[in-house]
């Protein structure tokens, strides 16, 4: 036998034999491509685990596109997680979802808390992934407005592929959330977070913005957000944190606003006169060079301001929801400067009449300056909880006789409430005025 063929014989006789696959075993004769993105929705050590399946499976986990971090405790899996990072060179995706709240007892006041390794390690974990150019990030904290049990986060989110960042039970340590250094980013949620130290939310590649749900701890601080590159905007429940001032937002399209902060204050004599948009009237924290070197520009910085806090951001907005549950000076301090939305079609009104039922300056003025409105919504008081009662009716523009103290395309208004009361019957008066005819029918639900 020649030389080249008996090595070849002896190479065959040498190989192992090809891994039997159990014919129920339908997930192993799947495309490894396929299996790592089976493993991806399963936490990072069950994933590893998989290794010591089968020989066909020894590997797969490190192919995984979708890296989700978590555990009981960040204790727990630290050492675990630093070896497993060193693995990946490329991800798509990354969770880190942690909750400190899970298994504490306050019966001895002992209180849910992140270390400060366990911070150390979460940041550091942070920065992996964001080598790994991932374009999508989740980091869930269950702080659950434990103060000690939130995380602290800087400054330095860097990242050329970042697109999606979404936090739950973040502390902010920076006046500045500056996020210029992911200019792919373009949706950012910041969920149940403290805004105790922020001044300014900056950005110029954001086009989705949630702001949910976040406290202020205590400081009274108005936070500017500078996104003009903005398409969609929610902002809501944040009533421990002083309604943020928007600047100009000329792609936007959509947005849901609630103004409603109870640190929406002025001591003035007359807060309706005055010019402040801050609590007391300093406006030093509002775009203004910090100590600490952060941006700044000191536009407002010590002086009083005619500017708008909300409505000048929301003026392009095609569809707007607003919405003020409790007293406010700022809405109606707005109104004084109300901009014109040049772009409104869809305007839902909420709950504006709840501490002032004899007043409809607000929808009148509203009005005057929505020269393209289509659709008008106005939410009275909240549904009851069951839903089973509600009111709701529908008026039409008189087609012989248009106001001009309206829009010209205006088709339709409705009117929802929990009851026909004296605020229903006021408002309603005040749109008859208009030359706006409404059903007789009521609906009851």
């Amino acid at each position: 036998m020649a030389p080249l063929a008996r090595r070849r014989k002896n190479a065959l006789a040498a190989a192992p034999p090809a891994p039997v696959i159990d014919p129920a075993d339908r997930i192993s004769k799947l495309p490894e491509e396929i299996q790592a993105q089976i493993l991806s929705f399963l936490p990072a050590q069950e994933a590893v685990r998989t290794c010591v399946l089968a020989r066909t499976w020894r590997h797969v986990w490190k192919f995984t596109r979708r890296l989700l971090i978590t555990g009981d405790s960040v204790q727990e899996v630290r050492e675990f997680v630093d070896r497993l990072l060193i693995n990946f060179a490329s991800l798509d995706v990354s969770e880190i979802r942690f909750d400190p709240c899970e298994e504490f007892d306050n019966g001895d006041d002992i209180y849910p808390y992140l270390d400060d390794e366990d911070t150390s390690s979460l940041n550091r974990w942070i920065s992996r992934v964001l080598e790994c150019q991932i374009q999508m990030l989740w980091v869930d904290i269950g702080a659950q407005g434990y103060f000690d049990a939130y995380l602290q986060m800087s400054n330095r989110l860097v990242s050329r592929h970042l697109t999606r960042l979404e936090l739950t039970g973040v502390l902010f340590i920076c006046r500045c959330l500056n996020l210029d250094g992911c200019p792919a980013l373009e949706h950012l949620e910041i969920n149940e977070c403290c805004l105790e130290d922020v001044r300014k939310i900056t950005s110029l590649s954001l086009k989705h913005l949630v702001i949910t749900s976040c406290e202020s701890n205590g400081a009274c601080n108005r936070i500017q957000i500078c996104v003009p590159r903005l398409v969609s905007l929610l902002c809501l429940g944040n009533i421990d944190v002083m309604t943020p001032l928007l600047e100009r937002m000329p792609e936007l399209v959509e947005a849901k606003f609630q103004i409603n902060s109870y640190r929406d204050k002025c001591y003035c004599d007359d807060p309706m006169a005055c010019y402040h948009i801050t609590r007391d009237g300093d406006t030093s924290d509002i775009d203004s060079d910090s100590d600490d070197g952060e941006e700044g520009s000191g536009d407002y910085a010590g002086q009083n301001t005619t500017k708008c806090v909300v409505l000048e951001g929301l003026a392009q907005a095609r569809d707007l929801v607003l919405i003020a549950d409790h007293p406010t000076f700022i809405f109606k301090r707005d109104l004084r400067w109300c901009p014109t939305f040049s772009m409104l079609k869809t305007l839902v009104l909420t709950q504006v009449y709840r501490c002032e039922p004899a007043d409809c300056s607000v929808l009148e003025c509203m009005l005057e300056h929505a020269p393209l409105l289509e659709k008008l919504t106005l939410t009275l008081k909240k549904e009851l909880q069951d839903g089973k009662y509600k009111v709701e009716i529908k008026g039409y523009p008189d087609a012989k006789v248009k106001s001009t103290k309206i829009s010209q395309h205006l088709q339709i208004v409705k009117i929802i409430c929990e009851d026909v009361n004296g605020i229903f019957v006021n408002v309603l008066n005040f749109l008859g005025t208009l030359n706006l005819c409404f059903e007789t029918r009521v609906t009851k639900k």
